[in-house]
């Protein structure tokens, strides 16, 4: 498709739990680290699990977050 010009938009999405579906940010469901089973700190990840902050950072993983891009 030569000469098509893609387009990125912008977009939005919220980091939800899954197992209440709700908002990070208002969840108050008991999450533990994966790796070491921690309790402080736990944010869910880009690979779906759920580190303590050493963790993130000893396996080298982003927390999953609202996603916004645009290229006009």
């Amino acid at each position: 498709m030569a000469g098509v010009a893609l387009k990125r938009t912008l977009m939005t999405s919220t980091v939800v739990c899954s197992q209440c579906d709700l908002p990070e940010t208002k969840c108050e469901c008991n999450r533990y680290c994966c790796m070491c089973q921690g309790l402080d700190a736990i944010r869910l990840c880009v690979d779906g699990n759920y580190y303590c902050p050493d963790c993130r950072e000893a396996c080298e993983v982003d927390v999953a977050q609202t996603i916004v891009q645009s290229n006009g």
